[in-house]
Formats: C-alpha cells, sequence, structure tokens
C-alpha cells in the first residue's frame, strides 16, 4: 500500500496501480490462509472462553480483510481508468488509511492469539 501511496503522490500510475495489486494479494493471500486456519483448528467458538474470543477477534479482522479488499477492487478499477494523479488522490488516502488501520490491529491480533498459544 506503501508503493501504491507513494507513487501517486509522485503522479506515479505504474506505481499506484501495482502497489494497490500487490496489497490486494497480500491481503486476499491472508484472507485464504485465515479461513484455511480456521478450517483446522481443533475447537470451536462455543467450546471455551479463549474459543470464543479467537473467532470473535480473528474473525473480525479477517472479515475487515475481506471489505478491505472489495474496497480496494473499487479503488483499482478507478487507478485503471486513470482517475487520479498527483493532485487528486484523496480516495487512495483514505483506502490506505483503513488498509494501514487494518494492518495496525494485526500486529496486535497476531501476537495475542497466533504466537502466545506456542510459548512454553
Amino acid at each position: 500500500m506503501l508503493v501504491a501511496e507513494r507513487g501517486i503522490k509522485r503522479g506515479h500510475q505504474r506505481a499506484l496501480r501495482a502497489g494497490l495489486m500487490l496489497a490486494w494479494i497480500m491481503g486476499a493471500a491472508f484472507l485464504l490462509f485465515s479461513l484455511h486456519d480456521f478450517d483446522e483448528l481443533k475447537f470451536g467458538w462455543r467450546d471455551n472462553a479463549y474459543g470464543s474470543i479467537y473467532y470473535t477477534t480473528v474473525g473480525l479482522h479477517t472479515f475487515h480483510v475481506f471489505v478491505g479488499l472489495v474496497m480496494s477492487i473499487v479503488v483499482q478499477i478507478k487507478a485503471w481508468l486513470g482517475k487520479f494523479s498527483e493532485e487528486r488522490h484523496v480516495t487512495v488516502q483514505v483506502y490506505a488509511m483503513y488498509w494501514h488501520f487494518v494492518d495496525a490491529v494485526w500486529l496486535f491480533v497476531f501476537p495475542t492469539f497466533i504466537l502466545s498459544p506456542h510459548i512454553k
């Protein structure tokens, strides 16, 4: 996302499109891995308090990534239609803020729910 953001601020359309596509691919990979992880879990959301918290927190984060991917498609269509320029790119900035927020949340979710069960 940083590549896309920096690119359009400099008027580089190719960097914008490439950065948006790369961010989308990474988000889609996260979504697929998360769905796979949910399928492989040995506990359910009703089994205990940890299961409930895990599914709620990681599930909400995964949902927000899905929303970001849908939003990205709209932004990418606009990018390919040449709707953004060095002077006109507020949509990209707003979308980037959303994506950065989702990334920042993951910095707390990952160590709390993915890494911590493996600490002995």
